[in-house]
């Protein structure tokens, strides 16, 4: 340690001043070009100690003549002592500079490689002749600046690194704490209107309290950019912290990474905000709670980014929490948003309202599409290109949830009854004159969940369910969503809300057809609660017709027995189709639309077909393929045999009752 002694040998004299002259040097010469003055002023010491040298040396800590720029901000933002700028000073220089670094660690004479307090404390007494009395303050955050610990023992000086950068004009780089940044052309699109006067209501807020703004939102909803814009609006920026990362410190460390962060925020003048948040684990939530413990001194206003909702109440003590959803754009908007980002990304494009209409996207996945779209390097794409694209898109919003269908089916192919088909017709109509009865003639101020469009589809397997949703689907131009209902359902209390949540919502961004087929296996008729499992499965079921109810788009549910829906779903459903088994007539029409136009089937009895046996469509439509394949065979056109053979081994498979004399012919 340093031995207050040495001052008394002139040779180690020499070398504090020189160490401390080669100090003011790279300071000035380095980092404070705003002082040309005093680096002019200064000349060559000679060997003779002299006073005017030591006054020289004190002009580092004289108010007067500190620079401007980096290390004038710090201490005025923190209100630094003189003691404590010399300390910032000479450890800045210590970790930047080799030579110096190597000097004072020879003067140190202790065998370690690291600047101690004790040893600034020796320095700045020779220079100010001992009268300065300072020490650092032991205030948390002023000891983080010089990664000062003492609950560890030994005080050492260690710039942070936060600090460090802010000093050179550098900003620290990392995927877990970084600035928000875009491009110039993001900064023309809107801020929503209630986030602006939010904002403006907190600067008015006397006194002043300390605020939390939760922003909630689907992934790529455009929460980064909005309150990316509005920060920048303010005249801040915004640091973005991920907490998933501070999750993995243990406490000493998150300690230091919290002042860290509030260093880093109070240097840039930025608004600080949270990513990746969830507080499902007690440990989580331990770790948010003492962050917020430790920035509650100095931060009192931060933001926190989520993709659900969270309870910040019990964490963030002393903190207003106040929630915004993403909502989705509206229509103006979004048509503005798909002009914006296609016209960045040099498409030429012009159907900007089918896109608006048909694709929910928020900010952030048109953006992607458009810069996918772009990559193709084609300015003049096709319709169905740019569909492609969204479409794929669309389909990763569900994950393993739902599975996009083909729809190969129009209404030259469904062959159903009168009233069946009528019924699909009116579906196809409350869709599209929904924007004329609800808005243009005002029943939206009338209905609570009106625009929601719920059918329900029931009869036996294969009567033409399924191809019925996708002629639906069609007719309205929009895809179609095929739920596995299997994966929708959980064990776990809370996760198939949790998978009905996730489901909806996709879809609500793509506009598509949902079609949730076998949904008997989860509307099953709602039982008696006599355990805790019959509770939860009637919580899940009220909870799925609820979403229904809010989607805006159109829910086809499919199932064989409609005897399984209980009369409370069935009020809260828009239209209820019946899929019967067709009649003679229909059979008919299905036999001979079955076969395509290649095939000869001159030989076909289809008024015998249609009359003896009652089966559905899918078991025509699989007989008559089967039939075919034995054709070919032979190497010849299908035949009643062929028929015959194919049909009796389809009903078969389906437990048909089988009269052999029907097929004797």
């Amino acid at each position: 340690m340093i031995d207050g002694k040495i001052f008394q040998n002139d040779i180690l004299l020499g070398k504090w001043l020189e160490l401390l002259d080669d100090l003011l040097l790279s300071f000035y010469t380095n980092f404070a070009g705003e002082s040309e003055q005093i680096l002019n002023e200064k000349e060559e010491f000679d060997d003779d100690l002299t006073k005017e040298h030591l006054n020289r040396l004190a002009l580092l800590c004289d108010d007067n003549v500190w620079p401007a720029g980096a290390f004038k901000r710090i201490c005025c933002k923190f209100s630094l002592n003189v003691f404590e700028r010399f300390c910032l000073v000479i450890s800045f220089v210590f970790k930047n500079d080799y030579n110096i670094r190597q000097s004072i660690l020879s003067l140190q004479d202790s065998g370690y490689g690291v600047l101690f307090l004790d040893f600034c404390y020796e320095i700045f007494g020779f220079c100010f002749g001992g009268s300065y009395k300072q020490n650092i303050r032991e205030e948390p955050l002023i000891l983080s600046i010089f990664g000062i610990h003492p609950e560890q023992g030994q005080k050492t000086l260690s710039i942070n690194k936060f600090v460090d950068a802010y000093i050179k004009g550098k900003e620290i780089t990392d995927e877990n704490i970084y600035f928000w940044s875009a491009d110039e052309e993001v900064f023309e699109l809107p801020i929503r209107e209630s986030l602006k006067t939010y904002i403006v209501n907190l600067g008015k807020q006397k006194p002043k309290g300390k605020n939390i703004l939760l922003l909630c939102g689907a992934k790529l909803s455009g929460k980064h950019t909005q309150i990316g814009l509005l920060a920048a609006q303010n005249s801040a920026k915004l640091l973005i912290v991920n907490f998933e990362f501070l999750n993995t410190f243990e406490k000493n460390e998150l300690k230091t990474a919290a002042y860290g962060i509030c260093l880093e925020a109070i240097l840039n003048d930025a608004w600080l905000c949270f990513e990746g948040l969830k507080l499902k684990e007690d440990e989580e939530k331990l770790n948010f709670k003492y962050v917020i413990n430790v920035i509650s001194k100095y931060i009192e206003f931060f933001v926190v980014i989520c993709e659900e909702n969270l309870d910040l109440v019990s964490c963030a003590q002393g903190y207003v929490t106040t929630k915004f959803l993403m909502q989705p754009l509206l229509r103006k908007t979004s048509i503005d948003c798909w002009k914006y980002f296609f016209e960045r990304a040099n498409i030429s494009f012009k159907d900007f309202e089918m896109l608006s209409r048909n694709f929910s996207f928020n900010i952030g996945q048109i953006a992607l599409v458009a810069k996918q779209l772009g990559l193709l390097g084609v300015p003049n794409l096709r319709e169905e290109q740019v569909l492609s694209v969204c479409r794929q898109a669309a389909g990763e919003n569900f994950g393993t949830k739902a599975k996009r269908i083909n729809k190969i089916f129009s209404w030259d192919d469904l062959i159903v009854n009168k009233e069946c088909e009528d019924l699909l017709h009116w579906i196809c109509d409350l869709v599209k004159f929904s924007s004329v009865v609800y808005d243009d003639l005002g029943f939206a101020r009338k209905t609570a969940y009106g625009r929601s469009v719920s059918a329900l589809f029931y009869g036996p397997p294969g009567t033409g369910k399924t191809m019925a949703a996708q002629v639906v689907a069609n007719e309205l131009g929009q895809d179609l969503y095929k739920v596995d209902l299997s994966q929708m359902i959980s064990k776990y209390i809370g996760e198939t809300e949790k998978n009905l949540n996730a489901v909806f919502d996709a879809a609500g961004r793509a506009n598509v057809v949902l079609f949730f087929d076998e949904a008997d296996s989860l509307f099953s008729k709602r039982t008696q609660v006599t355990n805790s499992n019959d509770k939860f499965a009637n919580n899940e079921t009220s909870f799925l017709l609820q979403k229904i109810e809010e989607y805006s788009g159109v829910a086809i549910l499919a199932t064989n027995l409609a005897v399984n829906f209980d009369s409370a779903f069935k009020r809260r459903i828009k239209v209820m189709v019946n899929f019967a088994l067709p009649d003679a007539n229909l059979r008919r029409k299905l036999w001979r639309s079955v076969f395509p136009q290649e095939v000869d089937v001159s030989e076909i009895d289809f008024e015998y077909l249609a009359e003896k046996f009652e089966i559905s469509g899918s078991m025509i439509k699989a007989s008559a393929v089967a039939a075919t394949f034995l054709a070919v065979r032979e190497g010849s056109k299908p035949l009643m045999k062929h028929i015959m053979q194919a049909l009796k081994a389809e009903m078969n498979k389906n437990g048909n009752l089988i009269l052999e004399n029907d097929f004797n012919i």
